[in-house]
């Protein structure tokens, strides 16, 4: 066994994004998370095919998927995206992150 399936993570961060991965997504719900300050917020999150780990979308993964597919949520099912490992400058500072783009699967 390795890490991941003795501590499997939820959601995609940017460490278990080592490798771009192409996933097939099966869902994509609005939940119920906690912020930094422990309160509870409704975000938007996709599910994939052959896949425990889920993706929390922020505003401009949406835009990356919805550039792909469109701005109805529902016409995403089905399609293949690429998620992959990138970095950002927030406040200053140079942060991980997870990007998406269309994935040659979905070709």
């Amino acid at each position: 066994m390795n890490r991941d399936q003795i501590f499997p993570i939820k959601y995609f961060k940017a460490v278990s994004v080592a490798e771009p991965i192409h996933l097939k997504i099966v869902a994509a719900t609005m939940e119920s998370l906690k912020n930094y300050k422990g309160e509870d917020v409704r975000k938007l999150v996709l599910a994939f095919e052959d896949c425990p780990t889920r993706l929390i979308m922020n505003a401009t993964r949406y835009d990356d998927v919805a550039g792909l597919f469109g701005d109805d949520t529902e016409q995403w099912i089905g399609h293949s995206i690429q998620l992959y490992a990138t970095t950002m400058r927030i406040g200053g500072k140079t942060v991980e992150t997870v990007r998406i783009c269309k994935s040659a699967e979905d070709e």
